[in-house]
């Protein structure tokens, strides 16, 4: 077990110039504890660094331009969540604030649109099927 740190302060706001990051954790934290890490605003990631491929029941299904070297997959935003799928394999890598009938209604409409996703994944990492 790590040592224990009691905090003052539970949220913690760090701007590396082109984001902002809320680091916010328990009252006691160890130092080998996860904290949940949000991206509060970011100046870097505009709409043409993430790629829309569509909107659909309020949520954006996109890519960000640094992953290019990561196996197929989508971020889904929207309704104050976030998650991310790894396609076709249809399997979560994280959901932040999404009910599980969002979740559930994401994943049915990455289902739905599974080819498109995979197209422009392609298109857009330059890679070939």
């Amino acid at each position: 077990m790590g040592k224990t740190h009691n905090l003052l302060l539970m949220t913690r706001r760090i701007d590396l110039g082109f984001s902002v990051w809320r680091f916010s954790c328990p009252g006691a934290i160890r130092l080998d504890m996860a904290c949940k890490v949000q991206v509060e605003s970011s100046k870097a990631r505009t709409e043409d660094a993430l790629p829309t491929v569509f909107r659909e029941a309020g949520f954006r299904f996109h890519f960000y331009s640094n992953e290019g070297n990561e196996p197929p997959h989508v971020h889904i935003t929207g309704k104050g969540g976030e998650m991310k799928v790894w396609i076709p394999e249809m399997s979560v890598e994280f959901s932040y604030r999404l009910s599980a009938s969002e979740q559930r209604k994401i994943i049915s409409l990455v289902k739905k649109n599974l080819d498109l996703l995979l197209e422009k994944w392609n298109e857009f990492t330059g890679k070939k099927d």
